[in-house]
């Protein structure tokens, strides 16, 4: 459950960066919200999980949309990439000419590509303009999230059990899964 607030809460962020960015240079832009409805495409992967849910129309794909559409005027369409295949799936979307405007890859080689295309938008000055403090109970939200569940501190692993089965590979420590 946290992992998916948490990527709901980052791509969220990351469709903030790409209207507030876009919208700088714009004249239909007031109050914080297009005049005319503007389109974007994100990425989002597919895990193929079975009797999961389909990432494009799921309920926080629903709220992320809606949410957007209500509060900045922009339509986001959801392109689902496979998780395991998502460099090939990007590859093919970019012959096609329908890559999504927001994309995340973890594949170096993959960003180095797009680097050298032309195709990538450092948005970190951009980031760093904006206060990214988040208040979850903005938004209409009644419910904050620290109520959802509580948090319940536990002692971390003993360090020098944990070193103990470390190896050191090319000046980095390879840390085996621990099991008790």
């Amino acid at each position: 459950m946290k992992r998916i607030v948490s990527l709901v809460l980052a791509l969220a962020m990351v469709l903030s960066l790409c209207i507030f960015t876009t919208a700088s240079a714009d004249d239909g832009f007031v109050d914080g919200k297009f005049t005319k409805t503007r389109h974007i495409t994100v990425e989002v992967y597919n895990r193929y999980n079975d009797g999961g849910s389909d990432p494009t129309s799921s309920v926080y794909a629903q709220y992320i949309k809606q949410g957007m559409l209500d509060k900045y005027n922009v339509d986001v369409e959801l392109v689902s990439v496979g998780r395991w295949t998502e460099v090939d799936d990007l590859d093919n979307l970019l012959d096609t000419g329908d890559a999504p405007d927001v994309c995340v890859t973890y594949s170096y080689p993959t960003i180095q590509t797009f680097a050298g295309m032309g195709d990538i938008i450092d948005l970190m000055d951009t980031i760093k303009t904006f206060d990214l403090t988040y208040d979850d109970t903005k938004d209409n939200n009644s419910i904050s999230l620290s109520e959802v569940r509580e948090d319940v501190p536990q002692p971390s692993f003993p360090t020098e059990k944990l070193l103990s089965n470390a190896e050191n590979r090319d000046n980095c420590y390879v840390v085996p899964k621990v099991v008790e």
